[in-house]
């Protein structure tokens, strides 16, 4: 089965030195260095054509060091299950999933804010559902973009990844503000 295609993001020399052997890099020295994994997804999802009944993944440098699971380990995993699921997720942070009722409620700790601008995107695209009242799980969730998966997850995910790359880029605008700010973790 040769059709696992995951990446490891890298962007500068010292990530590029800890990227794993087995996983393919994915440059991202010349993309904008405040969306992460973000921007390197959506480019390399614009300009591939993917392979119908492929595995894709766009994973950070620090996804073994997040996980635990060494790069054999995570194919071995998608192999394992290839047949049965069409997305496979490995989010790090179980205890915020646990603790918070989803996600945006876990960002507006951190981001105050950024759960009313979001509830704002999912209204202006349509996507019908309340924030607020959302509840999931560690199998409804996932942190880092720690995700495998087939293209049909992948195209939806670009669709709406375009949309929200262009309604955060208003400059100055209090919701560009929102959600480009920088947290501090005590670190």
């Amino acid at each position: 089965m040769n059709n696992i295609f995951i990446h490891q993001i890298f962007y500068d020399d010292i990530s590029k030195n800890s990227l794993d052997p087995q996983l393919i890099p994915l440059d991202n020295t010349n993309g904008p260095s405040d969306w992460f994994e973000f921007y390197p997804i959506m480019d390399f999802l614009q300009k591939t054509k993917l392979q119908e009944d492929a595995w894709y993944g766009f994973l950070s440098p620090k996804f073994q060091q997040k996980t635990g699971i060494p790069a054999f380990e995570l194919i071995n995993i998608i192999y394992r299950y290839a047949t049965h699921a069409n997305v496979a997720i490995f989010s790090p942070a179980w205890d915020q999933l646990a603790y918070f009722k989803n996600p945006f409620e876990q960002g507006e700790f951190a981001h105050p804010g950024l759960l009313e601008i979001s509830q704002q995107f999912i209204n202006e695209i349509s996507l019908n559902i309340d924030l607020t009242k959302l509840v999931t799980y560690s199998s409804t969730s996932v942190f880092s973009n720690f995700i495998i998966a087939k293209p049909e997850y992948w195209n939806k995910w670009l669709h709406i990844a375009e949309q929200f790359y262009k309604f955060s880029q208003e400059k100055n605008s209090a919701k560009h503000l929102i959600l480009t700010q920088e947290i501090n973790w005590g670190q």
